[in-house]
């Protein structure tokens, strides 16, 4: 396993490297008139890989991040930084020969591309995959930030004092203990609660003023199903409507949620899936806990020391959590979801579950991927496509560049062009 501290140090410099060698070919575009659309390309993938070197080494600095993030900088080898340095340094080399010391451009050099077209071609390749492959490591960051954050944000700070008391007194009380333990013996702390997190940088918006949630959110009962494709970010929006429905409801109708984590087995059991929304419904409403605890499936298991069985949870949660208090029910990853030996039987079970759960006055939100399966157990519910509208990306690339703008007043006129061709490729991811 690579050094971090070698690896951080090397992320660093490449940062600098990158941002010479892409103030070099800003200049050389601003500067020659018929630049061509290779040096418009070589610009767009340094400044892209500037990006992403940028994000990795922010990272680094964060003790915030620092502080939940596990897999660091390790999933970058020293070697593929070394690749990366060389070739950006060709770059920087050959572009800074094409000006003098005090910074002119050299007329006569200058008319011509240092790079032939192969050899242009073959570069673009080089810088675009070190790009992608680096971009990898913050897609991971990314994606554990997120889920750590998913699993501390299932309170308002409404609630924050009511359940803490709650759980205090209960937890402190040896047959509460009992009971929760009996609810969920492995536990994964998904239910931990925490008022500190916020929404992740992002807008999001756009799911929020949606009407389809509008109009689940107006609903007395219902699914709504919002599904896209991996990385879309299905997982940050699921996660603020969390927020927003937490900042925006009194302690009626109260949120369960669920996070299927596809790095962790045991969040992806439908038993444990429904065992851990009782748990949640218990902390949160002593009349559910007190109701639990002299039910006569509790009641025998004290006798027997047999385990809550599927079967049995479920009808606990629809027959006293939901008969109870009114739930709102937010199920993240239900394409996660799954049992040893067959993954659409498991949600399936889960499906229904959800389905059953939506027709007692209880509204659920569901994020998945769009698969087969779920669209048949859910295609008759309301739907909505993840898919970053083209204003939303343009604004945030523009935030993006602003930096570069301010570095290098001269890249004002190629921002525009930039930011157009990015918004294109990504096509609303």
């Amino acid at each position: 396993m690579a050094d971090p501290l070698s690896v951080a140090s090397g992320v660093a410099g490449l940062v600098s490297l990158t941002i010479q060698a892409t103030q070099l070919a800003c200049k050389y575009v601003a500067e020659v008139s018929n630049a061509g659309e290779t040096a418009l390309q070589c610009l767009r993938s340094l400044s892209l890989l500037r990006d992403v070197l940028e994000r990795i080494h922010e990272s680094e600095q964060s003790e915030a991040v620092a502080s939940i993030i596990t897999h660091r900088t390790d999933l970058v080898s020293p070697g593929e930084l070394e690749k990366c340095t060389n070739h950006v340094e060709i770059v920087r080399q050959r572009l800074q020969a094409l000006f003098h010391d005090d910074g002119k451009v050299r007329r006569r050099k200058a008319l011509i591309w240092p790079f032939q077209s192969k050899e242009s071609a073959a570069l673009i390749k080089q810088l675009e995959d070190f790009r992608d492959n680096l971009a990898s490591v913050t897609a991971a960051n990314s994606l554990e930030v997120s889920a750590k954050s998913y699993a501390v944000v299932s309170e308002t700070q409404k609630d924050v004092s009511a359940i803490k008391t709650s759980m205090q007194s209960g937890l402190q009380d040896e047959e509460a203990r009992k009971f929760f333990t009996w609810i969920v013996p492995e536990d994964t702390e998904q239910w931990r609660l925490g008022n500190s997190m916020t929404v992740p940088v992002g807008s999001g918006g756009y799911f929020l003023d949606s009407v389809e949630f509008e109009n689940w959110m107006n609903s007395t009962g219902g699914i709504l199903w919002t599904h896209g494709a991996p990385g879309s970010g299905k997982s940050v929006l699921t996660l603020q409507a969390i927020l927003y429905l937490q900042q925006q409801l009194s302690s009626s109708p109260m949120v369960l949620s669920h996070f299927c984590d596809h790095r962790d087995p045991l969040t992806q059991s439908p038993g444990h899936l429904v065992r851990h929304l009782i748990k949640q419904a218990a902390l949160q409403s002593p009349a559910v806990l007190q109701e639990l605890q002299t039910r006569p499936e509790y009641l025998d298991s004290r006798r027997s020391g047999r385990s809550l069985r599927m079967a049995e949870a479920q009808r606990l949660f629809i027959d006293v959590c939901l008969a109870r208090e009114q739930f709102i029910v937010v199920l993240d990853g239900l394409d996660e979801c799954a049992e040893e030996l067959n993954a659409t039987d498991a949600r399936q079970n889960v499906m229904t579950l959800m389905t059953t759960a939506a027709t007692t006055n209880t509204r659920v939100l569901v994020a998945s991927r769009h698969l087969s399966d779920i669209a048949t157990g859910l295609g008759s519910c309301t739907q909505f496509q993840v898919r970053v509208p083209d204003d939303n990306l343009r604004e945030y690339v523009v935030e993006r560049l602003a930096g570069l703008e301010k570095r290098m007043p001269s890249a004002a006129s190629l921002i525009s062009a930039v930011v157009d061709k990015v918004v294109l490729e990504a096509d609303g991811m």
